[in-house]
């Protein structure tokens, strides 16, 4: 390197140093420092970071274009082996401090981080860098709901005939297991941890403790195969298998929960069905009731509503989710959607025995 070029970078890195006056060490590791700063000339806050001078060149080709799921590089300097870089500071909370407030997300919460994520990630692709850390750390939700990939620390670009990564590195749990030396990374390491990311936010653990269940888990699976060949190849191909959990997620929203079982679709087969089932299941209530007063008392009459509760319409209501009570009740909200079909069998099946066993008590009053 020219002695000038060394002069004008070093006058570059003097200038940002006393440009901005810094605040607060927001993190601080051996290799990197992240700090909160302060412009002097307009008072505006940025993030500072100082890393090691090889890390510049991936801040730079961001500095050249913007994306709004990307923060805002401002400026770039070098001096030695040493790197600094100023970020437009971003008012927010980080998704890991989202996830320690709540565990797990709404389906749909998650749908949306992922779909922004995926946006970001497809831009950095085509600038030709691959983060290889994302993880809830490093994901940061700013306060008007737009999601950000942060910290490029570890990120580095797609080198040709290269059949493995010089250096293992990554966050573990999140890592892509090309990541310790077993190939090079690309698009689809990233991809690995957008998949082990989404799981976490689903069900608050990790694939290999628990895994999401239907669409979502259908599509996660695909993300984190060990081989990167048998996952999604790009960003495209997942950000279709997402739209389709979006689009069914929509599809059973749209359902109005507070209608009768078989009133529902408003198809007209199971409307006659319905409606014929109900005509026996009330004619049986009335019956009852009134045969149960004339054999005992009209305590016994309400007692046999109650077994007909127990016995017709209860279980009805449990099993066909009626008011979408399995998603809308704690702590059944909070519960994997398998384990609640698995509930929506066993309850009624014992709420019918108790209703059973009630109405033969009530015959032998």
């Amino acid at each position: 390197m020219s002695d000038m070029k060394v002069e004008v970078q070093k006058a570059q890195y003097t200038y940002i140093m006393n440009e901005y006056q810094d605040i607060l060490i927001l993190s601080e590791s051996a290799e990197e420092k992240t700090i909160l700063a302060r412009k002097i000339s307009n008072g505006r806050l940025v993030t500072k970071k100082i890393m090691p001078r090889a890390q510049g060149t991936i801040y730079e080709r961001l500095m050249q274009q913007r994306h709004p799921n990307i923060v805002p590089v401002m400026a770039v300097a070098y001096y030695g082996e040493q790197c600094i870089v100023i970020l437009e500071y971003i008012s927010g909370m980080t998704l890991r401090e989202l996830l320690q407030e709540r565990e797990s997300l709404p389906e749909h919460v998650a749908v949306s981080i992922v779909l922004q994520l995926l946006q970001g990630i497809e831009f950095i692709q085509r600038l030709g860098i691959i983060h290889r850390d994302i993880h809830p750390g490093n994901i940061l939700i700013s306060s008007d709901n737009v999601v950000k990939l942060i910290d490029f620390g570890i990120a580095r670009s797609r080198k040709e005939n290269q059949s493995t990564d010089t250096s293992i590195l990554g966050t573990v749990g999140f890592a892509a297991p090309e990541q310790f030396g077993f190939a090079q990374t690309d698009v689809r390491t990233d991809i690995y941890s957008v998949g082990v990311l989404f799981n976490v936010m689903l069900t608050g653990k990790f694939p290999t403790v628990v895994m999401a269940s239907g669409k979502s888990g259908e599509t996660i699976r695909k993300a984190i195969q060990i081989s990167p060949n048998e996952r999604f190849q790009n960003v495209e191909e997942m950000r279709r298998a997402i739209n389709n959990v979006s689009s069914s997620k929509t599809e059973e929203t749209n359902i109005n929960y507070f209608k009768p079982p078989g009133f529902r679709t408003g198809k007209r087969w199971k409307k006659v069905i319905a409606l014929f089932g109900y005509f026996w299941m009330i004619l049986f209530t009335v019956v009852l009731f009134f045969d149960a007063i004339a054999k005992a008392s009209f305590l016994g009459g309400i007692l046999e509503i109650i077994a007909m509760l127990l016995v017709f319409w209860l279980p009805l209501l449990v099993a066909a989710n009626w008011g979408n009570w399995s998603r809308k009740l704690w702590p059944f909200s909070k519960w994997d959607s398998d384990v609640m079909i698995v509930i929506r069998v066993i309850v009624p099946v014992i709420l019918v025995y108790a209703g059973m066993e009630l109405d033969t008590f009530i015959r032998a009053m």
